[in-house]
């Protein structure tokens, strides 16, 4: 996947480019690539990381990008023609009743980074509604520290789930950077979340519909 330019909205383009960037998720990521999604919702797009890279990793499935950054959107858009894919729509805010009234026909995913929205977003009466659909959603405790055990409690009836956290990612194992000192390569790495040179600890609940197949990672 190609960038038009530097310029993103956060400190995340080197670990991205490494390969680093929420590095626990791959496992989940990979799985997700190898599923047969009609649609998958990415809530929180920012400049279409996950959106484009499963546009290009997924050609038949239609990617519904949302953001209430407008500039990320036109980075997103810019980046998608970048490369060569066309199988994503852009919108703005999503709330409750979109994620209520969306078309999803078919097997369907809901990728999810909106900044500690995800207790709104996700109430009782969506998460009702989602029985069928795939969710991945970064548990922002950091702003709220009740999201994640609302969150469980909410989807346990429908969903299994799992937890990925970047608590012990062990980022010695990253190939191509020896030949940088060891600042350059935390640079590299690290999310920056908090600050340079610092990852705060985050975690992902990875909710998949007990009507579909069992959602753990190979």
């Amino acid at each position: 996947m190609r960038y038009p330019s530097i310029n993103i909205t956060e400190l995340t383009l080197v670990p991205k480019i490494t390969g680093s960037y929420e590095i626990q998720l791959m496992p989940v990521i990979n799985q997700i690539i190898r599923t047969p999604y009609n649609n998958i919702l990415d809530i929180g797009c920012a400049e279409g990381y996950y959106g484009v890279g499963f546009a290009m990793k997924m050609p038949d499935t239609l990617i519904s990008c949302f953001d209430i950054n407008q500039k990320d959107l036109d980075f997103c858009k810019s980046m998608a023609v970048l490369n060569n894919v066309s199988n994503l729509t852009y919108n703005n805010f999503c709330s409750p009743e979109t994620l209520m009234n969306f078309k999803y026909g078919g097997r369907s995913l809901i990728f999810c980074d909106c900044e500690g929205y995800e207790l709104e977003l996700f109430s009782s009466t969506v998460v009702d509604a989602l029985h069928s659909t795939d969710v991945l959603i970064e548990l922002h405790d950091v702003i709220n520290p009740v999201i994640s055990a609302t969150l469980l409690q909410r989807f346990e009836r429908s969903h299994n789930v799992i937890l990925l956290n970047n608590s012990n990612v062990n980022y010695s194992q990253m190939k191509g950077l020896d030949d940088i000192s060891p600042a350059e390569k935390a640079f590299a790495v690290y999310e920056h979340r908090g600050g340079l040179f610092q990852n705060i600890f985050m975690e992902w609940a990875f909710f998949t519909s007990k009507k579909s197949a069992d959602g753990k990672p190979d």
